[in-house]
């Protein structure tokens, strides 16, 4: 996952998607959160959307849009940019500390 993630998501990207979570975002995850919170996210951290639009090749379907955020999440933690606390089937992702 994480190859596929630096093949497919710029690293110039990160520190603006970085700084919002060093400003307090906390993004949830999960089979229990809704595609619309995820796509609302959009929103919160504006520069998420590049990375998200690239990935989804435009197709802006909440489904997608929540796919590609936690695809996005999950390798800003897996690059050991972002903290993830899991429990269950349910993931935060808040800036490391």
């Amino acid at each position: 996952m994480l190859t596929v993630f630096k093949s497919e998501v710029a690293p110039d990207t990160f520190r603006a998607i970085l700084d919002a979570f060093e400003g307090g975002v906390v993004a949830n995850a999960g089979e229990d959160v809704p595609s619309t919170d995820h796509v609302r996210l959009l929103s919160e951290i504006a520069p998420l959307r590049g990375p998200v639009q690239g990935l989804t090749k435009g197709d802006e379907s909440p489904g997608m849009v929540a796919s590609a955020v936690e695809f996005v999440l999950e390798g800003l933690h897996l690059s050991k940019r972002l903290n993830k606390d899991a429990v269950g089937s349910r993931a935060s992702y808040r800036a490391r500390s």
